[in-house]
């Protein structure tokens, strides 16, 4: 149960920002503001169209009070919890709601003490501070400590500072921030009022010109909680915000000696991972939800935990990195591992080097058949944007955990092809074995991936396709007794009728170069397929028998155009030891190879004396 919310024994009382600092309440002198974890980002400086007609409003409301003869602004009411250590009489204020305006009061403070000369870091209102991320925390300080030129954009010349830092320009906190004080120094620069005027305006300690109804409250030690409970009268939370302080909280009792590396990451390197990748809101706490819940689905299902897909964020996080988690620090490990790998690469570049969308000749990069759209084969940038939805799949799951391991354990590039060649066929051969209503074989199919991503051992994946596994063994057997036909068997696995499977073809390599040359031609995309269907029951009844929910017989023989149903027929299948197609279609590519079309092919059958007259 949540610890009750209740207003303490200091009733409201009026105040300014700077007549905070200094305040006695409930015996406790307030020393510093800090804006509790579970808060969202500073969002006033949100370059949209409906948050700039705001910030312009409230920015115009807050200076014009600073003008001579000017009725003071009442900003309502700001709640907070003050705290303090049972030996000390100074503690912190935890704005539980109000902090976009203390925020915006703060960075006016910091403008007019440069523009008049105060030293900020004098004033007691320089102790206001960000919980949420270490970059915003000292931001706030660099602030305090700066004394800008006014000339052009303000934030030009901090940026330019020698003391700002490159991964701050990710923090949106800190962009909102700049953006705001460009906005105070536009508004100052256009009016161009008495600002010394207004500095002492602003701080009177009689008349302040901006104030706001202070009521402290009690949290009785779950600040989170009770931020929670009022901000659900306002925006909600977004997942990230939530997730940022839920889960530092399970890592405080799981993995205390990791939860400063956390905190430290997640804001700065983790961050420039994703930074490349944000929405058109330049956020990227989705994409970052997205890769989290990727990494710790992967774990959970790995160490045989249970859930569902609208299990929350926070409680797969408590079943999996938790205290009482199967596997937990080994969890924890391989998701700082997960984001560790990435680390320093161009990610789109990466992909784009091992994988392409677009069939040719060439046999690396490696065809990709269920690439994306938008992304295409960027299947990192993929996962943050669609992990969830119906357009990720349980196959770009097992697709990406192979590349991750590859990343992770620095697998070999002189092997790392050929294995990950193999689980892409292995992965469009096994629709049955990964589809979504066979989550039970995840944990062994993530398992077949490890096998052959980290050892290259084949021979012991037990859960994909075994029909497919055995194909892949007889294709190795192959290209050892004669290696120059990998060119042709990568072309030929790359086609998008067969998608790795070549079950239907003999393996022979005396004969297999040129059948492979001859399925090209035969299965020309711009011709309907049509006339091969004819010409293959020809060469004999090639027909899979399968039997229907209605008990009724289907014969599959392809189709005209459609793709799906010759790579129904072509792929291979648990207890079949020689495919019902390999016998016709050999015959028939030999036929081909050796000059004959396929209208010969059938004009050769329909004039053969054993062929019945009713078929003629």
């Amino acid at each position: 149960m949540n610890a009750p919310v209740s207003a303490s024994t200091t009733a409201a009382s009026l105040t300014s920002f700077s007549q905070l600092f200094g305040r006695n309440i409930a015996g406790c002198t307030i020393h510093e503001i800090e804006i509790p974890l579970i808060q969202r980002d500073y969002a006033q400086g949100r370059n949209t169209e409906n948050v700039t007609r705001i910030r312009d409003t409230f920015i115009d409301a807050l200076c014009k009070a600073l003008l001579p003869g000017a009725d003071a602004i009442d900003l309502d009411f700001v709640f907070g919890d003050v705290e303090h250590k049972e030996d000390e009489k100074q503690g912190k204020f935890y704005p539980l709601d109000g902090q976009q305006r203390l925020t915006t009061l703060f960075l006016l403070h910091c403008y007019l003490a440069w523009r008049t000369g105060v030293k900020p870091q004098e004033q007691p209102w320089q102790h206001f501070s960000y919980a949420t991320r270490p970059g915003t925390r000292d931001f706030c300080e660099f602030l305090v400590r700066c004394q800008p030129a006014f000339c052009g954009l303000l934030s030009t010349w901090i940026k330019d500072h020698a003391d700002y830092l490159p991964t701050w320009r990710h923090d949106p906190s800190i962009q909102s921030m700049l953006v705001v004080l460009d906005a105070l120094h536009e508004w100052f620069s256009v009016r161009t009022p008495d600002v010394q005027l207004a500095w002492r305006r602003l701080v009177s300690d009689d008349h302040p010109a901006i104030r706001f109804h202070l009521l402290p409250m009690k949290a009785n030690g779950r600040t989170d909680d009770l931020y929670i409970k009022m901000n659900s009268r306002g925006r909600p939370l977004t997942s990230f915000e939530r997730f940022k302080a839920q889960f530092e909280d399970v890592l405080k009792f799981a993995h205390r000696d990791q939860v400063d590396s956390f905190a430290q990451k997640v804001d700065t390197e983790w961050t420039d991972v994703l930074w490349p990748y944000r929405g058109d809101d330049h956020l990227i706490d989705d994409e970052f939800m997205r890769y989290f819940r990727f990494t710790t689905e992967v774990c959970a299902w790995k160490s045989g935990i249970d859930f569902m897909d609208n299990t929350r964020d926070e409680d797969l996080a408590e079943r999996v990195y938790g205290a009482n988690a199967t596997n937990s620090a080994i969890n924890l490990a391989f998701l700082f591992q997960a984001w560790e790998a990435l680390k320093g690469k161009t990610i789109s570049a990466v992909f784009g080097s091992m994988f392409t969308s677009q069939a040719g000749l060439a046999s690396t990069p490696l065809l990709l058949f269920n690439s994306f759209d938008t992304e295409g084969v960027d299947l990192f940038h993929a996962c943050c944007r669609r992990y969830g939805t119906r357009q990720w799949t349980l196959a770009h799951t097992l697709m990406l955990y192979g590349v991750l391991l590859r990343f992770i354990h620095e697998v070999a590039d002189d092997v790392f092809p050929t294995r990950v060649r193999i689980l892409r066929n292995l992965v469009e051969a096994s629709s049955d074995e990964i589809r979504a209503g066979e989550r039970n074989n995840m944990p062994k199919l993530l398992l077949d991936v490890e096998q052959l991503i980290l050892n290259g051992n084949l021979h012991l994946v037990r859960t994909f396709n075994q029909a497919q596994v055995s194909n892949e063994e007889a294709k190795a057997a192959m290209l050892q007794a004669m290696p120059l036909l990998v060119d042709d068997l990568h072309q030929l696995e790359d086609h998008d009728l067969l998608r790795g499977s070549l079950a239907p073809f003999d393996l022979d390599p005396k004969h297999f170069g040129q059948r492979a040359k001859a399925f090209i031609t035969v299965f020309d995309r711009s011709k309907p397929w049509t006339i091969i269907t004819a010409a293959l029951l020809a060469k004999g009844d090639y027909s899979r028998q399968k039997e229907r929910w209605t008990a009724h017989q289907l014969a599959e023989f392809g189709a005209p155009t459609r793709n799906e149903p010759w790579q129904e027929l072509f792929r291979g299948r648990k207890g079949e030891p020689v495919h019902p197609a390999s016998a016709a279609l050999m015959a028939l590519l030999d036929a081909v190879a050796s000059g004959n079309t396929l209208h010969s092919v059938i004009d050769s059958y329909l004039n053969a004396p054993s062929t019945p007259v009713s078929l003629r």
